[in-house]
C-alpha cells in the first residue's frame, strides 16, 4: 500500500502516476471485500437468495453513486473512493444479514481484532490523505505492526505450523 507509487512506476509508466491513490483506495476496499465475502456464502448456504441478491446489488449502487459524486470533487481519486465506499457498506450489511443465520455475533476478541484492523486502516489511509514521505513511512510502520499483531493472533488460533506441515507433506 505504501509502495503504490513504486508499483505504478514499475508496472506502468510515469503517465499513470495519478492512479496511485486510486490503487490505494481499491486496496482498502479489497481488504474489506475479503473480510466480508465468506459471509455471502453463509447466505447462499442458508438458501437466503433474496438477502444474497440485496448484498450483491447494494454495493454496486453505492459504488456507482459514490463514484459519480466523489469524482466531481476529487477527480480520478473519487473512483477509488467509490470502490472503498461500496465495501464500507457491504461489510456491515453482510454481517447484519448473515450472522443471525448461523447464530454468530462478534465476541470481545473479534472486536479487539477489528480495532487493530481499524488502526491498520488508519495507517494505510494516512498517506492517501496526507501524501508525504514521512506519512508513507509512518503509515507503513503502523500497518505492518497491526498486520504482525493480527498474524501472530491468527497463528495462535489456527496452529499455522501444522497447516504448513500438512501442506508440505501433500506436495511431496
Amino acid at each position: 500500500f505504501a509502495f503504490a507509487p513504486l508499483i505504478i512506476a514499475l508496472l506502468y509508466s510515469a503517465e499513470f502516476a495519478p492512479a496511485t491513490n486510486v490503487l490505494r483506495w481499491q486496496a482498502l476496499g479489497t481488504l474489506l471485500m475479503v473480510i466480508s465475502w465468506p459471509m455471502s456464502f453463509i447466505l447462499l448456504a442458508a438458501g437466503a437468495g433474496r438477502a444474497y441478491f440485496v448484498t450483491a446489488i447494494v454495493p454496486v449502487l453505492v459504488m456507482g453513486g459514490a463514484t459519480f459524486l466523489l469524482m466531481e470533487r476529487y477527480g480520478l481519486d473519487g473512483a477509488g473512493m467509490g470502490y472503498f465506499a461500496a465495501y464500507v457498506v457491504y461489510l456491515p450489511l453482510q454481517f447484519v444479514l448473515a450472522a443471525p443465520k448461523i447464530g454468530y455475533f462478534w465476541n470481545a476478541a473479534v472486536c479487539r481484532a477489528l480495532g487493530v484492523l481499524g488502526i491498520a486502516f488508519a495507517g494505510l489511509l494516512w498517506p492517501v490523505l496526507s501524501p508525504s514521505l514521512l506519512s508513507i513511512a509512518i503509515g507503513a510502520l503502523i500497518a505492518c505492526a497491526a498486520g504482525t499483531h493480527l498474524a501472530l493472533r491468527a497463528s495462535k488460533t489456527l496452529d499455522l505450523a501444522s497447516i504448513i506441515r500438512r501442506y508440505r507433506g501433500a506436495k511431496s
